[in-house]
């Protein structure tokens, strides 16, 4: 009997395989499950076929068919049906499966793509195919490169080879431009695989970055923006430190983004504000809401600068405040600008308000926009009818309002414009005005600016003015007569006048020519240049003709001209003085020159000394002349050098007047030659004493080489010295080395101490941060020795916080230097006490004479704040809290001190106070973290002080410290020295 006879059996082993491979070529979930099944029913089969060849063996030989194997057969039967049936629902679990996982094939976020060795695309889910912009059966043997942009097929290219070569997974960034007006910036990632043909294919997913990339730029551009804003951008922790600062910032400030990091926003502050303030601040913020308002703040120079202030919060994802950005414009300028815009205002409303008449202003309806109080006065109207009115209401006839208009109408045309035209009040009254109006323009639209006055009295003035004309111009007839006499009497007197006018302004001109020649004395080295200057001023400021310069040739007799100005054109060329008494030597100049003495020429006319040269003179202008003697006095007496001539346009031009002032100016020309020809000399003798010294330094090297054998003597002895010397400046050198290096290791250790505090802080509030959001989101989760963990944590991550700031601010002193100011100690000690946190309890503070000091400001109201703080402190546990200070000059110092009436310390112990990090008692005692003594040590030391304590356990404590005293300018060398004495001091040691 064969089973393959049975038609169920037969169709479901022929159905088995395919669903298996079905379920093998979709998913692997079922694949074990189907191979226990397959190996079941196989069993059964060989089973059931080996009873069934026992059965049809006996049937054979005539034995009829046991029941026990045919119910056997049956049972077997009903088992391959179950089984059958099993099979059936596995297979339509598996249809159900592969129509799930085909789904999430097709719609995953992520493109799936399968490429060939050639980079040929086999097969791609539905996102690809939306990705690449193509309906996926048209992308099915379709190269890949084809859809990238041009740029990037290159970079495609080496992603299959880099993939195929190396036989690990491979990640690009493409961007796909087929088909699409915007590119899309994908993430490729492929690794190789073979299929189930044993062929080698790529299998690659692609992830679609455009937002991710359009975001980061956009990252890109706001951080951009807030680097290059012209504003002040601070970004803080929600407990008001400082994270970042742009470079505006830096600008303004003086402070680098490294000194104020980890800092809160009151160091900028100038005072104005007290720390509750900022703390009232900070709470707005964080309760999400964005405060607005003016700032004083304080420079790293220490100038005050106003500051417009708008802080906001940043909020996370589940909306709360996780960061706080302040945006601050310098607003010095503005807050300036205010000021004098609003004192302008308030001057150009009282210049208004001041005016006798009426000021008005409208736009080209006439609606009216200002006026003075005087309109309201005059018209009657109030301020509310005057708004609601038209220029023209204030005018009654239409002739007249025809004329205003056509007045506004010439103003608009020509900028300005008048008219005189009665004015109607409230009442019905007409009264007369005289208007002034003018345009102005204001954001392309023109305003008519008018002012008005009363001309009544003008109107009554011009009446009578008229009558008394009539009555005048009979009058005028009568007394013109009589006038004439006075007139002709008044015009000799104006040209008398005249006349005087004239003398005046001729002096005038001489006393600068006599002024610009004395200053041309002072400044000129050579006679020549005094000759050229003097000429030139005569006639620049005097109003000559011509004028020049003539010495005294000892040779020929002859007077040469060396310098000249004006107009000469030629005639000097042609002119020949002689000293002697000819007729070439008769004129002015060789006349001054023999004589010794001013001669003038008049008229070059009429006077017969200047007949060989009066017709030369008289085509160039030149009437008259005057020559005046140059003389300079010698080892017998004066002596005429030459003379200074000048030329005028018309005849008696050298009155009296004149040629005083001429003779002053010869005078002192004269003796500037003299001291020239002075300093000639002087310069000779100078040369005669160069060659003596020359003749003296010879007799000196003589004497020098007797020297020399003394000195070759003595040269051994200075040898051996200058041994010993190299010696020194070698052992000096080697301790200069060692100095520099040591140095050097002092500052590497002192950056080191810096950078490992800062970045010891981000890691702490980190875990803090994270430690509070456990609390948070886990409350009801943890269990209370959990919590109570978690506390424990977050206080020792804060305390870690303190120390770490604590070491900041110690480093930070050590780098930089102190600034020396004028400190009035009184007002800063009141000024820190009121700051400080005494709320519920009662503390006393005393402050006894003080005197002022010298430091810098900030430093010394850390070291009082510090100081103060940990009398407040340590005072706790008494009921009323005393704290004092005082101070007293002593010598070259000042000494001061803080007393309070706290628990006191052992005096054994007192050199641990001012150690880092040292403390007397237990932190369960007294918070702290023991570092602020040790800032206060290192601050008074940078000024060149001393601290010291004194104290007993129960009774309290005292600090001393002291600061330099002295005037500003003692205090800054003295005290500045010290302290770097000490700063170099303390690298030493450390």
């Amino acid at each position: 009997m064969n089973l393959n006879r049975r038609p169920g059996i037969i169709a479901d082993r022929a159905r088995l395989p395919a669903a298996i491979r079905r379920r093998e070529a979709v998913t692997g979930e079922f694949t074990n499950m189907a191979d226990y099944g397959k190996m079941k029913k196989e069993a059964l089969i060989r089973r059931v076929n080996s009873l069934l060849s026992s059965l049809d063996a006996l049937e054979g030989r005539g034995i009829e068919k046991p029941k026990r194997l045919i119910q056997e057969l049956q049972v077997h039967q009903i088992e391959l049906e179950i089984q059958n049936r099993e099979l059936r629902k596995a297979q339509e679990r598996l249809e159900e499966a592969n129509s799930r996982y085909a789904d999430l094939y097709d719609f995953s976020p992520v493109g799936y793509v399968g490429l060939d060795e050639k980079g040929i695309i086999r097969e791609i889910n539905l996102t690809g195919s939306s990705m690449l912009g193509i309906e996926r059966s048209r992308l099915i043997g379709k190269p890949f490169v084809l859809y990238l942009d041009g740029a990037d097929r290159t970079t495609f290219e080496e992603h299959l080879r880099h993939c195929r070569s190396a036989k690990e997974r491979t990640v690009s960034e493409l961007a796909i431009s087929a088909g699409r007006e915007d590119p899309v910036e994908i993430e490729m990632m492929s690794a190789p695989f073979e299929n189930h043909e044993k062929k080698a294919i790529l299998r690659s997913a692609l992830i679609d970055v455009t937002e991710r990339r359009k975001a980061e730029k956009r990252l890109r551009q706001l951080s951009s923006a807030m680097e290059q804003s012209p504003s002040m951008v601070m970004v803080f922790d929600t407990k008001g430190r400082i994270e970042h600062v742009n470079a505006r910032f830096t600008e303004i400030t003086g402070y680098c983004e490294d000194e104020v990091i980890g800092l809160y926003p009151g160091f900028l502050s100038s005072g104005d504000h007290s720390i509750e303030f900022y703390k009232g601040v900070l709470n707005a913020v964080l309760s999400g809401r964005t405060w607005r308002g003016d700032l004083c703040g304080k420079k790293k120079n220490g100038e005050l600068f106003r500051r417009l202030a708008s802080i906001m919060p940043v909020r996370g994802r589940k909306k709360a405040v996780t960061d706080i950005v302040a945006v601050e414009i310098d607003d010095t300028e503005r807050k300036a600008a205010e000021k004098k815009l609003l004192e302008e205002k308030q001057f150009f409303e009282g210049l208004v308000e001041s005016l006798p008449g009426i000021f008005y202003s409208f736009d080209r309806s006439g609606k009216f926009i200002s006026w003075n109080r005087n309109l309201e006065k005059v018209t009657g109207y109030s301020a509310e009818e005057i708004s609601s009115l038209n220029h023209l209401d204030f005018f009654e006839t239409p002739e007249e309002k025809g004329l205003i208009a056509r007045k506004i109408e010439e103003c608009l045309k020509k900028g300005h414009a008048e008219s005189e035209t009665p004015l109607l009040t409230k009442d019905g009254v007409k009264i007369p005005y005289h208007y002034t109006g003018s345009v102005v323009t204001i954001d392309d639209k023109p305003y008519i600016i008018g002012m008005g006055f009363d001309i009544t009295e003008l109107k009554k003035s011009e009446e009578e003015l008229r009558r008394a004309k009539d009555k005048l111009e009979f009058r005028v007839r009568e007394r013109t007569a009589s006038l004439l006499a006075v007139n002709t009497a008044l015009q000799t007197e104006v040209r008398e006048r005249r006349r005087a006018e004239e003398r005046v302004l001729r002096l005038n001109r001489l006393y600068s020519i006599l002024s610009r020649i004395n200053e041309a004395i002072v400044r000129v080295s050579t006679p020549l240049e005094l000759y050229e200057k003097a000429c030139r001023i005569a006639i620049e400021e005097g109003l000559f003709r011509m004028a020049w310069v003539g010495l005294v040739d000892p040779a020929t007799s002859m007077i040469k001209p060396v310098a000249h100005f004006g107009a000469e054109e030629g005639y000097l060329e042609g002119l020949k003085v002689s000293m002697a008494d000819i007729p070439s030597g008769r004129g002015p100049t060789g006349a001054a020159v023999r004589e010794g003495m001013r001669f003038i020429c008049d008229d070059f006319t009429t006077d017969p000394g200047t007949a060989p040269w009066r017709e030369e003179a008289l085509k160039r202008g030149y009437r008259s002349s005057a020559a005046f003697p140059l003389k300079v006095s010698t080892r017998v007496g004066k002596k005429v050098v030459g003379a200074f001539t000048l030329y005028a346009g018309e005849p008696n031009f050298f009155d009296a007047e004149r040629v005083e002032l001429l003779d002053s100016l010869a005078a002192d020309l004269s003796f500037a030659i003299e001291s020239m020809e002075n300093r000639e000399e002087k310069k000779a003798a100078e040369a005669e004493l160069a060659r003596h010294r020359e003749s003296l330094e010879e007799i000196i090297e003589e004497r020098t080489a007797a020297l020399t054998a003394t000195n070759r003597l003595l040269s051994l002895e200075v040898r051996e010295r200058k041994r010993a010397e190299e010696e020194a400046g070698n052992l000096n050198e080697e301790l200069k080395s060692n100095v520099s290096r040591l140095e050097t290791i002092n500052t590497e250790l002192e950056a080191f101490d810096y950078s490992l505090a800062h970045d010891l802080s981000a890691p702490l509030r980190i875990i803090d941060g994270f430690s509070a959001m456990f609390l948070k989101y886990y409350h009801d989760r943890v269990d209370a020795e959990g919590r109570q963990f978690l506390d424990t944590i977050r206080g020792n991550a804060r305390k870690m916080g303190r120390l770490i700031q604590d070491l900041l601010d110690i480093a930070r002193l050590s780098r930089r230097d102190v600034r020396f100011e004028e400190i009035d100690m009184a007002r800063l000690a009141s000024d820190v006490f009121r700051e400080l946190d005494t709320a519920g309890r009662d503390v006393r503070f005393k402050v006894r004479d003080l005197p002022a000091a010298r430091g810098e400001f900030t430093l010394i109201r850390q070291v009082l704040t510090n100081l103060f703080s940990n009398s407040v402190k340590y005072t706790r546990p008494r009921k009323t809290a005393l704290i004092e200070m005082g101070g007293k000059t002593s010598g070259e110092e000042n000494s001061y001190y803080v007393k309070d009436n706290g628990v006191g310390f052992d005096m054994e112990h007192s050199g641990r106070l001012f150690g880092v990090f040292k403390r007397l008692h237990s932190e369960s005692e007294f918070e702290g973290t023991g570092a602020g003594l040790a800032i206060v040590q290192r601050i008074i030391s940078r000024h060149g002080g001393r601290v010291w304590a004194e104290g007993s356990v129960g009774h309290g404590a005292t600090f001393h410290f002291t600061l330099p005293a002295g005037t500003a300018g003692e205090t800054k060398g003295s005290a500045g020295k010290k302290a770097a004495a000490l700063k170099r001091g303390e690298k030493r040691l450390s």
